[in-house]
């Protein structure tokens, strides 16, 4: 069995960047800290900034974790690695199940996370499996609010990098209000072309959106409607839009397959 002590690889001081240590099989800890990052190491995420408590042991445990300025590094995840949060606070556990059994896994509860920066504001719950090669996730949560252009940032590379660059040209502008969102589901099989692969829904308010379905297409501006979103299709139903100045009444926008478009 083996715990942190001051020192050891794996611990850090405030603004110092700690590296992994041995993969350990049992552990415990009790521990406070401030300021702690670390470097990503293999399938093992970075942190940057946390403070917090963390107590528990190789089964089950707890944690609280907040920052300013904060964030995580998730290589291969993300294009963009580095999520960073203005604001970050966290509170859950973890526990493996089942308990001493060769193919046991852990499950992390997230009670409750908040997170926000320019680009958005999320209130997230729900758990995450560290089973299989990329996990298994239940979570549900809210867009407080979310910047549409930056809205690509935050889709992992799981998405085709058609998708990613489409976004990037297409969603020019506008604001995500008071949505909410559902991820359920075998991450390596995400995006969910069925709901027996999983289920990756959102329903959002959007308010001044401009949209360029593709370079061919005109612009489709000021989109005041409701966004939805069931695993690759995407639908945008709008109460009014305008198109070369002319104002539009009843616009419906469907994506059938985001991967297609």
């Amino acid at each position: 069995e083996r715990g942190l002590a001051p020192g050891q690889p794996g611990t850090g001081a405030p603004g110092q960047a700690a590296t992994a240590g041995p993969r350990v099989k049992s552990f415990a800890i009790d521990a406070h800290f401030t300021g702690l990052s670390w470097n990503p190491d293999g399938d093992i995420p970075g942190v940057a900034n946390i403070s917090g408590s963390v107590s528990g042991n190789q089964d089950k445990g707890t944690y609280r974790l907040n920052g300013t300025k904060s964030g995580v590094d998730l290589p291969g995840v993300f294009a963009d690695p580095a999520l960073r949060f203005d604001s970050l606070s966290l509170r859950g556990g973890w526990k493996r199940k089942p308990v001493g059994q060769a193919n046991s896994f852990v499950e992390l509860e997230i009670a409750e996370a908040l997170l926000s920066n320019v680009d958005l504001a999320l209130n997230v719950h729900g758990s995450y499996r560290l089973q299989g090669p990329a996990g298994f996730a239940d979570l549900s949560g809210r867009v407080e609010r979310a910047l549409g252009a930056r809205v690509e940032r935050y889709l992992p590379m799981a998405i085709n990098e058609d998708t990613h660059t489409w976004l990037q040209k297409s969603l020019l502008a506008g604001d995500v209000r008071q949505g909410n969102f559902t991820l359920r589901g075998d991450l390596a099989r995400f995006p969910f072309r069925t709901t027996r692969d999983g289920i990756f829904r959102v329903n959002a308010p959007v308010y001044g959106v401009h949209l360029r379905y593709s370079e061919d297409y005109p612009k489709i501006e000021n989109i005041d409607g409701l966004l939805t979103m069931d695993g690759v299709r995407m639908d945008i139903q709008s109460d009014k839009a305008q198109i070369f100045g002319a104002q539009l009444q009843k616009v419906h926008a469907v994506i059938p397959d985001l991967e297609a478009a």
